[in-house]
């Protein structure tokens, strides 16, 4: 039930309102909306003083609760990938567009609906960054989807930016820094305490975009039979009745729509059988998950390809993968 709170702090009657991140990653413009009408009450509950006959109000942005930590990875390719892929991690990410800064983005976008709130005579424009005063009270917060929610979107729909964020609160709540670093040490502890094993593994990231990260399909494997286990049950709801995982040719990154996925003769009979996640980068694909087999069994399986040159080398993996899915679960030849 765990969420994220976004919230923005006034100091008295100062003119300064600061939007504090709380790492949210998918701080919607209505969201936004909702504090600037909360913080706009508040103004005029009390005014700032006037200056040269108009009130002014500057918006700062306060997003240092990961501050010092890199906003990405110098071991994603491209320099960084695209914004289409995943954005600069920030401890509040405005969810409408893709943009290099979403945090001031969120704010840029808070000072002009609190413009839009107060009356004409009043002044609003966003001020840059500023950590929020020791003794600034909060005048508005919003809360994000909970934990549950964002761990399904963040496999349903293959979410960087959600895994990202996610994987640096992880580093936070067992009292490290938020770093990539620290997010995949704490990854490494927890599968480790599960018994997966992770020789010659290694963790880079959240949203496994990072060339050096190395996890074989012993690994994957591992980590889905933690899943399968119905004692684990804190990890009961990414399989049973959440719906988190896609299922094959059905939904998420595996649907018919969007993917085609399961759709050719070798793997259709497999549709609604697997539910798997999967993995897609430049040159490879991959494809980890579960399924009950013809024989009444619970297998898990994982592919990994790599080395894929071109556009028909991926599609011919995409296809592989998902025959290999339905052979294990029965209704296909090898």
């Amino acid at each position: 039930n765990r969420t994220f709170t976004t919230k923005v702090t006034r100091k008295g009657k100062s003119k300064d309102v600061t939007l504090v991140g709380g790492g949210d990653m998918l701080l919607t413009n209505s969201k936004l909306r909702s504090l600037a009408t909360r913080t706009a009450a508040a103004l005029r509950a009390k005014a700032p003083a006037r200056t040269k006959g108009k009130r002014v109000v500057r918006v700062r942005l306060d997003d240092t609760r990961y501050q010092g930590a890199a906003t990405k990875l110098k071991t994603w390719r491209e320099g960084g990938y695209r914004l289409s892929v995943i954005q600069p991690v920030r401890s509040v990410m405005r969810a409408s567009g893709r943009h290099q800064d979403a945090a001031a983005s969120a704010a840029k976008y808070l000072a002009k609906q609190l413009d839009k709130k107060l009356p004409k005579a009043w002044v609003v424009k966003y001020s840059g960054r500023k950590a929020s005063p020791r003794k600034a009270r909060t005048v508005a917060k919003v809360r994000s989807a909970k934990v549950s929610s964002l761990v399904k979107r963040m496999l349903l729909r293959s979410d960087n930016q959600v895994a990202e964020g996610l994987h640096r609160e992880v580093a936070r709540a067992r009292g490290y820094r938020p770093t990539f670093a620290a997010g995949a040490r704490v990854a490494t502890q927890v599968a480790k305490s599960y018994g997966v094993d992770l020789r010659k593994a290694r963790l880079a990231d959240g949203s496994g975009l990072s060339v050096r990260n190395t996890l074989s399909p012993r690994a994957l494997t591992g980590v889905l039979r933690v899943i399968a286990d119905e004692d684990n049950t804190a990890l009961r709801p990414i399989l049973y009745g959440s719906g988190a995982l896609p299922v094959a040719g059905e939904t998420g990154t595996l649907a018919k729509e969007g993917y085609y996925r399961f759709q050719q003769d070798e793997a259709h009979c497999a549709v609604g059988e697997v539910v798997a996640k999967t993995g897609s980068l430049d040159w490879e694909r991959a494809l980890s998950g579960l399924t009950v087999g013809e024989d009444g069994r619970l297998k898990a399986f994982s592919v990994v390809a790599t080395k894929l040159s071109d556009y028909a080398d991926r599609l011919a993996a995409v296809t592989t993968l998902d025959h290999v899915a339905a052979v294990v679960h029965g209704c296909a030849d090898a």
